[in-house]
């Protein structure tokens, strides 16, 4: 198909985009009224542009861990001990630089670093016959933690996705109850934050704005419950602006919140109660309620720019006047009945956006990521959960997305949960795999009886023992079930259309290969084949047959590259990960 052929095809779909889905797997899209069958063309498109995103967000990743490294190597005084300390992570291994960093102010800045790791996708690589190859993207490996932009990413796709589905199945929520976008926060400076006239001497206050939030529900239940029918928050967290001479307003953390208000009452009238209770409770005076809006590029306006002044000579009388500058600005496009289910999914998306977004991380000044200010983020965070519901959306299993947090059969009460929770949290802090879960690796000092007793576990030393290997068994089944579940892999592996021809791919018609996103490059969004990945052989590694997609998936999530990769590729890709892993350039 020629490019032309392609571009009027493109056109032709164009007055669908904005009622079509962006996930990388779509096939179909629900509207209010119909069902609309996407296009092959535009399954390539999407796809194209989803792989585009995963290696921008893995090019984030390998940067930050670049900053940690030169951080570190530069010489740092431990706040904890004043202890001096500067070490390479390029130069020593994993273990090593744990053994270093623990127990220091820098310990979660350390398995940061090594819990970014390097992302490795699987491509589905298809030949046209005379040379020519193309990929597109089927899964991606990455850190679930969360200051990774990888994962960022995905989790709001997962987001959106459990939100559309939901209200999807459930239409009369946006029939009976008017959706609104809601943001709270704290008085605050360079150095805390305030509850009324009282000033805390700290800087990241997320725990207390929720803890703020919850007093503000319980203090006023029957008028909350009137108002507000169900809804949920997400926190956000970034630094605030340089002022002129350099200083800041220290961290700004706040709270959206996306909410079903009673159409009994209006949007104004409901903003000024929260205003005034919510003020009144913290000294607050700013926060946001208004409609469910998203931002639409396509319209825009210009409006006046106060910020910016022009000088104006008039000819006719010889003087000189002043007038306000003028600039461009996208609208926001404000929910109504007519909204299609995707249009509404965009705008959950604006309510609740990315909890720390990676230009956010990046000092002004320096122009790279600001390692001290992730160090602070890094320790003060740590089992911070930054999502959750309320209402009559709190115990909604459609809309859960976080691991182990509804029932698990064999789970059998709330001290297997904290156990089961405990050991996930462990996992994910020493960069374990699966099959590297066991009692052996965690029995000491990883898991602490003592610390457990700290979390809420009430049972004695001998009971733990007794259930820590079941618990154990359960934690590596379900985190094997999450990592296939988060990726759809099969349902993604049937859905591949060859970008050559434009039609239903079959096996036949590909061959797996691996790669790393960040060293891919992709086209411009002006070419005729916007956000393609360019093929280069050295960036791709053979993928050897395999009997199950989904087997296949998982050796990739854990690491087990020999049994993924053919003889011939299996060394080419170990050395090129030794070379990537100590950040030098590919």
């Amino acid at each position: 198909m020629n490019a032309s052929l392609i571009k009027k095809l493109a056109k032709d779909n164009s007055s669908i985009e904005n009622n079509s889905s962006l996930d990388n797997n779509t096939i179909k899209c629900v509207t209010q009224n119909n069902t609309i069958s996407v296009l092959p063309t535009d399954r390539v498109r999407w796809n194209n542009r989803y792989s585009a995103t995963i290696s921008r967000k893995s090019s984030q990743s390998y940067e930050i861990r670049r900053a940690i490294a030169n951080y570190l190597s530069q010489g740092v005084v431990d706040q904890y001990t004043g202890e001096w300390l500067q070490y390479d992570l390029r130069d020593i291994d994993k273990k090593e630089a744990r053994g270093i960093f623990s127990e220091t102010y820098f310990e979660n800045l350390c398995n940061y670093y090594y819990r970014l790791g390097l992302n490795d996708s699987l491509y589905a690589q298809f030949d046209n016959g005379i040379g020519l190859r193309k990929n597109q993207i089927i899964a991606t490996k990455y850190s679930m933690h969360g200051l990774c932009p990888v994962w960022g990413f995905r989790r709001s796709q997962i987001i959106r996705k459990r939100y559309k589905e939901y209200f999807a199945a459930n239409p009369e929520l946006l029939t009976n109850y008017h959706p609104c976008h809601m943001v709270l926060t704290l008085r605050h400076n360079a150095e805390g934050y305030y509850i009324k006239d009282e000033f805390i001497r700290q800087r990241f206050f997320a725990r207390e704005l929720i803890s703020e939030f919850k007093k503000f529900r319980d203090n006023h239940r029957v008028m909350w419950k009137d108002f507000i029918f169900g809804g949920c928050y997400n926190i956000e967290v970034k630094r605030s602006r340089k002022n002129a001479d350099g200083s800041d307003n220290g961290i700004h953390v706040h709270m959206h919140l996306l909410v079903l208000q009673n159409k009994n009452y209006k949007v104004n009238q409901v903003r000024e109660w929260i205003k005034t209770t919510w003020g009144l409770q913290t000294g607050a005076s700013q926060i946001h309620y208004e409609t469910l809006y998203y931002f639409d590029p396509s319209q825009t306006e210009v409006v006046d720019d106060h910020s910016t002044i022009e000088e104006v000579y008039d000819e006719e009388t010889g003087t000189f006047e002043f007038k306000s500058g003028t600039k461009e600005v996208i609208q926001k496009q404000y929910y109504d009945d007519s909204w299609s289910i995707d249009q509404t999914s965009r705008a959950i998306m604006e309510a609740l956006k990315y909890n720390f977004k990676a230009d956010a991380l990046i000092d002004e000044q320096t122009n790279d990521y600001d390692i001290p200010f992730i160090t602070e983020i890094l320790n003060n965070s740590k089992r911070l959960r930054f999502t959750s519901r309320f209402n009559a959306f709190y115990r909604v299993k459609e809309l859960n997305f976080a691991e182990l947090s509804e029932e698990v059969a064999e789970l059998k009460d709330t001290n297997d949960h904290i156990l089961a929770a405990y050991v996930m949290a462990k996992a994910d802090e020493y960069q374990m795999t699966t099959d590297e879960i066991s009692i052996e690796a965690f029995y000491y000092p990883h898991l602490d009886f003592r610390a457990l007793l700290e979390n809420g576990y009430n049972m004695d030393y001998e009971f733990f023992l007794q259930r820590l290997s079941e618990v154990i068994d359960i934690v590596k089944t379900q985190r094997a079930k999450s990592i296939i579940e988060h990726v759809d892999v099969e349902k993604h592996y049937q859905n591949i259309v060859n970008p050559h021809t434009f039609e239903e791919a079959t096996h036949e018609d590909f061959k797996i290969v691996l790669g790393f996103p960040h060293t891919i490059r992709h086209r411009s969004r002006d070419h005729h084949d916007a956000n393609e990945p360019r093929y280069n052989p050295n960036n791709f590694y053979q993928v050897s047959e395999v009997s199950s997609i989904k087997e296949l998936t998982k050796s990739l999530m854990v690491g087990h590259y020999n049994q993924i990769l053919t003889f011939d590729d299996l060394s080419r890709f170990q050395e090129a990960e030794v070379h990537l892993t100590q950040l030098r350039t590919a």
